[in-house]
């Protein structure tokens, strides 16, 4: 139905566009993975003893 080139496969074609790009777009997200990982580290990062404190 998607590869064909009738009436229907134009209409699914054109639904598809509409979810893809209106309904529910795709979001930059670019940081968000590297922010996560930085949170994650800072999380987990052991904490500094009283010695290295000073």
């Amino acid at each position: 139905m998607a590869l064909g080139t009738d009436e229907l496969a134009e209409a699914f074609g054109e639904l598809a566009r509409v979810v893809a790009e209106e309904v529910a777009p795709v979001l930059e997200a670019s940081g968000c993975t590297a922010r996560l990982l930085d949170r994650l580290a800072a999380a987990t990062a052991p904490e500094p003893s009283a010695r290295e404190v000073g």
